[in-house]
């Protein structure tokens, strides 16, 4: 069994994503890497096509190439995942910015209820009552699963039931309901990773970075002396 299983999912194969995905596989040399993408993408990843309706977006559904890739026969079995998109830039080892949390079988920048944070969007104008026990992990970026928490909330995904939630929604509430109610990764997890674009400062995983040029700088300032 791998210790690690990185999952790279990405919608294009450009120079931004390809910077991202090299240095995820330098700074964490013995994790298995795997790319997902349900567009355009590398010309080795895998690929998942989403069959949605045509009112939900791709990138609202992504999770679901995760479970469909952990329920094919080219999963792979490991201690634990990550969940890397493609605007994520990793500055150092992944077990080293997750610190304690690398023990626990879910952790995400943020975690978000219907009791912490009841006008988050994405619990807004679902067919649930509001007793429903909804969470949400924000970004999906960099959530952490466990063996067995990737596949008990891989299981739970092919209830019809959970159609109406987002990604960052659905993977939540798939791990609350099977038993995992997931941490924050570190308590200034945010300052690194969020929906809001971000200026590596120090070593990291930072996320959302879509600019090459702020990479590769970050990179060469921050990241390029752990290998010399």
């Amino acid at each position: 069994m791998k210790h690690l299983c990185i999952i790279f999912l990405h919608h294009r194969d450009d120079e931004l994503t390809r910077f991202h995905a090299q240095l995820l596989r330098k700074f964490n040399s013995s994790a298995e890497f795997i790319a997902l993408t349900f567009s355009e993408g590398f010309p080795t990843a895998l690929r998942y096509p989403l069959k949605l309706p045509s009112s939900h977006a791709e990138w609202g559904n992504a999770d679901r190439l995760v479970y469909d890739w952990f329920q094919s026969e080219q999963r792979v079995t490991a201690e634990r995942y990550v969940i890397v998109e493609y605007d994520t830039l990793c500055l150092m080892p992944l077990d080293e910015f997750y610190g304690a949390a690398w023990s626990q079988p879910v952790s995400a920048a943020e975690v978000k209820t219907r009791d912490n944070d009841p006008q988050w969007h994405w619990f807004q104008g679902l067919p649930y009552p509001s007793v429903y026990p909804l969470l949400g992990l924000v970004p999906m970026s960099c959530v952490l699963l466990s063996y067995l928490a990737m596949q008990a909330v891989s299981k739970l995904s092919r209830n019809p039931f959970f159609n109406p939630l987002c990604s960052e929604c659905r993977l939540g509430t798939l791990a609350l309901l099977s038993g995992f109610y997931p941490s924050r990764i570190r308590p200034d997890a945010s300052d690194f990773i969020s929906w809001l674009p971000r200026k590596p400062t120090k070593a990291g995983l930072w996320h959302t970075v879509k600019s090459k040029i702020v990479s590769e700088k970050a990179f060469r300032s921050i990241g390029a002396g752990r290998f010399s």
